[in-house]
């Protein structure tokens, strides 16, 4: 929205700026966060490596398409400049049919490969298959829920040993607090509500920088970044403090993929 705004204004340069930021900010400073809150908390943990990889590999993808046509804009003195925005164009079309085949791949076809940590009853069944101690191991059952990372590090470090969990190890499942239209209506309600904001935020870009004397890319690049990705930079960082470091990832690489792939 921020984004839709400034455009509206005329600063481009601004735009090109925030988005720039915006995956750094994602890349850098938040995961960073993630991986430093999480670390207070437990020495290991784990988390599937299978999200990140694609969506790294995608970012590269991102980088060598869009590396293209900014530099035939710079160099390229023989070809017309609306030869070059038709490359432009083909680029942003082809990352934006990219990302939408990698949402179905993730989310549909191949959802299996990014499911974080394995449920709690898989490792209950297994161990009771595995185990013919009988009544024994019925009564030390683990309860149904999710097995937490760091639990689950030490199942791996042992061998597959489960005797040493308790039920401490395990965390429930969190079940939706909200019913599906408030949700939507709060969503609705919450971005019309930032998109005035959001051009408030853009009429006011040249007045602070000639008041406070700040260069305006110093503003593109860092504050805009930082303010407009505020909510997503706490929601991460809140859910790497709760030991879930794979959606926490998630949130933070998956949202400069998408700014890579969609948004630009």
């Amino acid at each position: 929205i921020l984004s839709v705004q400034a455009i509206r204004a005329g600063l481009v340069k601004v735009v090109q700026a925030s988005l720039l930021g915006a995956m750094l900010m994602n890349l850098l400073f938040v995961t960073g966060c993630c991986f430093v809150v999480t670390g207070l908390r437990s020495h290991e943990v784990t988390f599937n490596p299978n999200a990140v990889s694609y969506s790294l590999g995608l970012l590269g993808i991102a980088m060598l398409a869009l590396l293209v046509p900014s530099e035939l804009a710079v160099t390229d003195e023989w070809s017309a400049p609306e030869t070059r925005l038709h490359l432009s164009r083909f680029v942003a079309v082809l990352l934006g049919l990219m990302y939408f085949q990698w949402l179905v791949f993730n989310m549909c076809t191949h959802s299996a490969l990014f499911n974080a940590t394995p449920p709690a009853r898989e490792y209950a069944a297994q161990k009771l298959a595995d185990d013919d101690s009988g009544d024994e191991v019925e009564s030390s059952r683990p309860r149904s829920g999710r097995l937490r990372p760091s639990a689950a590090v030490n199942i791996a470090v042992g061998g597959g040993d489960m005797s040493s969990i308790s039920d401490d190890d395990f965390e429930d499942e969190e079940e939706p607090k909200l019913p599906g239209w408030v949700s939507c209506t709060i969503l609705l309600v919450a971005t019309v509500l930032v998109a005035f904001h959001c051009d408030w935020l853009v009429e006011s870009i040249e007045p602070v920088t000639k008041q406070l004397h700040i260069h305006e890319a110093f503003v593109a690049t860092v504050l805009l970044p930082m303010v407009g990705n505020f909510s997503e930079e706490i929601a991460a960082i809140n859910i790497a403090r709760k030991d879930k470091l794979d959606l926490a990832m998630g949130v933070a690489i998956g949202s400069a993929t998408q700014i890579a792939m969609l948004v630009v």
